[in-house]
């Protein structure tokens, strides 16, 4: 069974974060300077998918405390950031045994109102919003590691669902 993938982002970068801007042309950057959309980009830019109205009716504070209850995998050496506000995020991912994301993917929903696919609300819907124990996800996927009774877990999540999901709602809109 593969593991999809969620939540990853394309790096696009809004400048007003990253540059000293000249204040002769700030005031032009609330417009989305950035790249539009291409082809090319693999993943969806979130600044595309904020959507206050999507989260009306939806248990939202459910959906973070999952997220943030995942189990940890596929740890990384080095934090990623917020692509909207640069605020630090996690060094790893986590999992269900289904659906895997970014630590800290939560941020995006508290923060930014990010729309996600409801595929994965019905999903974690349909589990009562309860993700399975280590002990449960070692028998789908065997640990890589055990070090003092800590189960590590390491694999390559389908990001395929993802890139057709990012894409179909940025090239037709939601």
């Amino acid at each position: 069974m593969m593991i999809k993938l969620i939540g990853y982002w394309s790096d696009r970068v809004n400048p007003k974060n990253q540059f000293q801007i000249d204040p002769k042309v700030e005031k032009y950057l609330d417009k989305k300077l950035w790249e539009p959309y291409t082809e090319d980009s693999q993943y969806p830019w979130p600044g595309d998918l904020v959507n206050p109205e999507f989260w009306q009716g939806k248990d939202k504070d459910q959906v973070m405390k999952y997220l943030a209850s995942g189990i940890p995998c596929n740890h990384y050496s080095g934090f990623s950031g917020c692509r909207l506000c640069n605020q630090i995020l996690g060094t790893c991912e986590r999992t269900d045994g289904f659906w895997a994301w970014p630590d800290k993917f939560e941020h995006y929903i508290d923060n930014h109102d990010i729309r996600i696919p409801e595929e994965f609300l019905t999903h974690i819907a349909g589990r009562d919003y309860e993700i399975m124990s280590v002990e449960d996800l070692s028998q789908i996927i065997k640990p890589y590691a055990v070090q003092d009774g800590k189960s590590f877990f390491q694999f390559e999540p389908d990001e395929s669902f993802w890139v057709k999901w990012g894409r179909n709602k940025q090239m037709v809109g939601f």
